[in-house]
């Protein structure tokens, strides 16, 4: 209920460590086969008041096939100031870069049975920038009730240059007479660019309260967000294997999104028993320029998603948990929002998740975690083809129920003292 909207599954949400108050740093490096090399540096401390936190990590690889090397690069930085009593502030900024030799496209049946680990595309490129940016506010307002509030940016760029996007191109202009075919794929042969460039701003505030309600220590929280984002979207196609400027534009759209959601959530400890019921309210509005035609259209969409999950402890080592929670996960804008100017009449995808599972440490050094789930889909999307792939629109598929148990088992071994 904290997080969305996309809550079919459950939701992972990344915390960044907190800056420390000593200086201290770690190094971490790694190698191995294919010329994998990883390298990870951490520095951080007090200065002036101030605590930082900084990290670089670096990764190459050869990559298993031929012409499949990989390089990733990751730096971030983390102040934390406390402003006055009460008043905490955290400023976040990170950089991702990535810049791949990564193709779209597989093997032929005749190409993995000359070479298995071939990549007969050396001229595509997967390289990519993430800027991101957040500054939080913490505001203890009382022993018991804290507001926390926070802005956030980010900057995604992503240029993918291509010279197959299935399969079956052998290259993508074979039918180009100055291309031909496979045998002149490095000489005059084009090359497809699918561009992206995405730009999200949000701000969001969060509200607890810790109390006593119906005779047990409860946590009330309540949250609300804005959220916009932007899309820039190109298909441009290069006349020569490695070129970068247009020949020909077969796409340019600008899409945006604008989201404003609220949430509400009480965890409710009764001792051995806790109850934890929410809801979540999430309103979408969608739109889609083509550029290339200046076709607009735009729609939108509102959702409340109620859950409530349950824990008993049948001990002080083993706790039995159940929930039920409403799964919605909205359409993207390119599948609600036609090229042409339309509408499509698809709905949010929507189900009723439920699980019941055992977790904990029945002996010592024995950790486990065992959980049945049931995923009832009201309305599931599915590509609107058989086979869906490229150009596959999608369609509400109907109902469809997805059901099964997952456990894990760790086992630690005694530390000498």
């Amino acid at each position: 209920m904290r997080f969305g909207p996309h809550t079919v599954g459950g939701v992972v949400n990344y915390i960044s460590p907190n800056a420390p108050t000593e200086f201290g740093a770690s190094l971490f490096v790694a190698g191995g086969d294919n010329g994998y090399g990883e390298a990870a540096a951490s520095l951080g401390g007090e200065i002036a008041d101030l605590r930082l936190l900084g990290h670089a990590s670096t990764t190459v690889f050869d990559g298993v096939r031929d012409n499949h090397g990989l390089e990733f690069a990751d730096y971030s930085l983390r102040a934390e100031r406390t402003l006055a009593p009460g008043h905490e502030l955290i400023a976040r900024v990170a950089v991702n870069r990535e810049n791949s030799q990564v193709s779209y496209s597989g093997l032929t049946q005749a190409e993995f049975d000359a070479n298995p680990y071939g990549n007969p595309f050396p001229n595509d490129r997967f390289e990519t920038q993430r800027y991101t940016a957040a500054l939080t506010h913490a505001w203890e307002m009382s022993p018991s009730l804290t507001l926390r509030t926070s802005t956030y940016s980010l900057y995604f760029n992503r240029d993918w240059w291509r010279q197959s996007s299935n399969s079956g191109q052998r290259p993508s202009d074979s039918a180009d007479p100055a291309c031909g075919g496979m045998a002149n794929l490095s000489t005059t042969c084009g090359t497809e660019g699918r561009l992206r460039e995405y730009h999200q701003y949000g701000l969001e505030s969060r509200l607890t309260w810790e109390t006593a309600f119906l005779g047990a220590d409860a946590t009330i929280e309540t949250g609300a967000r804005w959220h916009t984002e932007r899309q820039n979207r190109l298909q441009v196609n290069a006349d020569t294997p490695t070129g970068r400027t247009p020949g020909v534009i077969a796409e340019n759209n600008l899409r945006n999104a604008d989201a404003l959601s609220a949430f509400v959530l009480a965890d409710l400890d009764f001792g051995r028993f806790s109850i934890s019921p929410g809801v979540r309210v999430e309103s979408i509005e969608y739109e889609r320029t083509n550029r290339l035609t200046d076709a607009t259209a735009s729609t939108d969409l509102t959702e409340i998603i109620p859950g409530l999950g349950l824990t008993l402890d049948l001990n002080a080592a083993l706790v039995i948990y159940a929930g039920v929670h409403r799964g919605f996960s909205p359409p993207r804008i390119e599948d609600i929002v036609t090229n042409a100017g339309g509408t499509v009449d698809l709905d949010a995808e929507e189900s009723i998740n439920w699980e019941l599972g055992l977790r904990g440490s029945p002996t010592a050094g024995l950790d486990i975690d065992v959980g049945a789930f049931v995923m009832d889909f009201e309305n599931q999307i599915v590509p609107a083809s058989v086979a869906g792939g490229v150009g596959a629109t999608l369609t509400s598929a109907g109902e469809t129920r997805h059901s099964g148990v997952e456990a894990s088992v760790r086992f630690r071994c005694a530390t000498p003292t």
